[in-house]
């Protein structure tokens, strides 16, 4: 343990003798070496220093040697073209001292050998759905055993994708805070929660790599605890894990302890989860499986959340944490992100903190020798400036990303009744432009498919009607076709780059942290509605509707959307907005409701946003007959609520009296004469759409690198 590692580094350093130190402790190591022997396929080579001056000497080696490498192969290369160019020739002479020179280079052992880096191996780790911003809670908690206090009154948030190293002396109750948090254990008082969404943990007990079955081989392990997964995936893994070739299939008896440390992470980290709990995940592990081990942690908690119980831990690997909390005498002392741990002992404690020296440490062994009440003290002393701050993550954006999210923050609120400044939205307009100019291709594949989406809703919008609106403005295909434009060119131009820089903001903001697709499409078809309305000279209310694809199902979308004339025929309204999500076959009738009831609603204006860019292809399964009669049948179960015949709600279209009407004006059955014409062309429409859906895997990876910013 930590007290007794210190007692042996302060005994051994007292002797005055050779000794010959085997320790996976880096920070042993660098107080009490002044040697490092270091033994690499097969071949020793010594280092003067400790294992820190080791590891920098190593590395300026590699370099040194792998220039030198480089350019001899490039000398030989040359005496190698030489040799075959002259051969035979007048120059055979010159040739045959190339070749001379060549073999006695070999033979005298002057050829530089290509040092060994070892190769970076990927593995993609097994996908759980996102779990909530709040991972876990604790407010005013307090726990012991007996007479002994381990936490009073501490409070604490850890929050999605978080990595979180607990240390502290031992016997403080940090295998006991990991118990807690799994509910294997209730506090005394106070409240520690999970969160309430998608909070899957799972637990590293320290005695893991004993409770590996002996007679099983390393990869056959994984391959009980993974059986879905390719075995070539699970290669990979262990290769990370420095496990090669033959190594694999070694029993787990014949393991040191570090092996089977190892083999009882990467079991693991197979495991489906969303918050990993690790008590001493480094334990018996030398420094460089230690750090892949953390760096694999980081991996896994881009989508997840770490809580990892580090007793002793090295400074290399502390820093592969975003936050650490130290925990002492009944206090969470330090509650703050690593990098400002240095400095708010710094200025807690009045000395510098030396750069050899792990801060961790030096705030454990301070804090081991006071009393409670000065450990109270401590914790109001350190700086709350250190203190990790509970917010959730943000996506990094730069240049114009960056200056567009400025510009235009959201509100915070489902929707705000305040309209943005033309200014800003010429502002907005002007970047989204130069945004869209660095991928002009991308950009058209999307304004054109917004196109043609729209001329498909447009040419049903004048089958399904027969109101004024429609006869009047429609009727034509110039008509049809300024309609469309007028859509398509807000919808296209103004909003599809907000698909990119607002959804995860939006997302965030509405939904507490995780990936909901409602509340996503609500805000951005709140943002178009704004970008619509300040170029509109009237005044205007908003309807703010989004459909869903496979969770409601269709049944409960129909709901919704009775729920909404009934509400709308009470209020005027200009803008209506209706956002198209649509992932799956099911919501086929979903979409034909929205296509059809629409020309019903009583708006001037209508926006048809569609921030999924896969569902074109569905067109042409949407314009199969059965879903018309399954529309119809849900409709007519609303025939007792009239809502198509109640006067004191008069509706846009006057001859609209019942359901069927809808479906009698696009029945298949029904079409006739000229209408055909209509018919094919949304079948046209349809298969460019599905066209360009096939081109979307080029799309799909312009908007990762977008995200990412690169």
């Amino acid at each position: 343990d930590l007290d007794s590692v210190e007692w042996l580094e302060n005994y051994l350093k007292e002797q005055d003798v050779p000794m010959v130190i085997v320790s996976h402790d880096r920070a042993f190591l660098d107080q009490l070496c002044t040697k490092i022997v270091e033994t690499e396929r097969g071949v020793a080579r010594t280092w003067k220093g400790n294992y820190s001056d080791y590891l920098n000497q190593k590395n300026s080696w590699i370099t040194a040697q792998m220039a030198a490498y480089q350019r001899q192969q490039k000398e030989l290369a040359n005496m190698t073209d030489m040799i075959n160019r002259l051969s035979g020739g007048g120059q055979a002479g010159r040739a045959e001292a190339a070749k001379k020179a060549m073999e006695k280079m070999k033979s005298e052992g002057e050829l530089i050998e290509k040092p060994f880096v070892p190769k970076k191996r990927m593995y993609r780790f097994p996908q759980s759905q996102k779990s909530g911003r709040i991972v876990a809670r604790v407010e005013n908690m307090s726990h012991g055993y007996g007479n002994k206090v381990l936490f009073q009154d501490a409070n604490l948030l850890v929050e999605a994708g978080e990595r979180i190293a607990i240390v502290g002396p031992n016997g403080c109750g940090k295998s006991t805070f990991l118990r807690l948090l799994l509910n294997n254990e209730k506090p005394e008082s106070g409240v520690l929660e999970l969160g309430q969404h998608n909070i899957i943990p799972i637990y590293f007990e320290q005695n893991q790599a004993e409770a590996l079955d002996p007679e099983e081989t390393v990869l056959g392990t994984l391959e009980k605890a993974a059986p879905m997964k390719p075995p070539n995936e699970l290669k990979a893994l262990l290769g990370r894990f420095q496990f090669q070739g033959d190594q694999m299939h070694k029993r787990v008896a014949f393991l040191s302890g570090g092996e089977k440390a190892r083999v009882a992470l990467a079991k693991f980290m197979v495991t489906p989860a969303t918050l990993l709990v690790l008590d001493e995940p480094t334990k018996g592990l030398d420094c460089k499986p230690g750090m892949m081990v953390v760096q694999l942690l980081r991996k896994l908690a881009e989508e997840r959340t770490v809580v990892a119980l580090l007793v002793r831990p090295q400074y290399p690997v502390l820093k592969g944490f975003d936050r650490a909390m130290l925990v002492g005498k009944g206090q969470i002392v330090y509650n703050g992100a690593v990098d400002a741990l240095a400095p708010a002992i710094e200025m807690a404690l009045g000395r510098p903190v030396k750069p050899t020296i792990n801060p961790a440490d030096m705030l454990v062994d301070h804090v081991t020798s006071l009393d409670a009440a000065e450990v109270r003290a401590l914790r109001r002393a350190l700086p709350a400036v250190a203190v990790a701050p509970v917010a959730e993550p943000v996506p990094r954006y730069t240049g114009e990303e960056e200056e567009l999210l400025t510009l235009h923050p959201p509100s915070g609120k489902p929707f705000s009744n305040t309209l943005p400044h033309l200014t800003r939205v010429w502002l907005c307009f002007t970047r989204t432009l130069r945004l869209f100019g660095r991928t002009p291709w991308f950009t058209a594949l999307r304004v054109l498919q917004a196109f043609f989406i729209q001329v498909v809703i447009g040419i049903t919008f004048l089958d399904a009607t027969d109101n004024e609106l429609s006869t009047s403005e429609v009727e034509t295909w110039q008509g049809l076709l300024t309609f469309v434009f007028q859509i398509t060119g807000f919808t296209s131009v103004m909003v599809l780059p907000y698909v990119q820089f607002y959804r995860k903001q939006y997302l965030r903001e509405m939904s507490a942290g995780y990936y909901n697709s409602m509340e996503l499409v609500s805000g951005l078809i709140i943002l178009e509605s704004f970008l619509w309305s300040s170029f509109e000279s009237i005044g205007y209310s908003i309807i703010i509707y989004h459909m869903a694809g496979h969770r409601d199902g269709a049944t409960y979308q129909v709901f919704n959307w009775f729920n909404l004339f009934i509400w709308m025929s009470t209020c005027k309204v200009s803008t209506v907005c209706v956002g198209l999500l649509f992932p799956d076959l099911p919501s086929a009738t979903a979409f034909f409701l929205n296509v059809m009831l629409m020309p019903m609603l009583p708006a001037n204006g209508i926006i048809i946003f569609t921030p999924q860019i896969y569902w074109p292809q569905r067109i042409l399964v949407y314009l199969n007959p059965l879903h018309y009669s399954i529309a119809a049948e849900m409709l007519n179960q609303f025939d007792e609520s009239h809502l198509f015949q109640d006067d004191a709600r008069p509706w846009r279209n006057p001859n609209v009296t019942q359901g069927d009407w809808v479906m009698d004006q696009l029945d298949f059955d029904t079409l006739t004469g000229d209408k055909w014409q209509n018919v094919y062309i949304v079948l046209a429409m349809g298969v460019i759409a599905y066209v360009l859906f096939m081109l979307m895997p080029c799309i799909r990876t312009l908007e990762r690198r977008m995200d990412t910013g690169s």
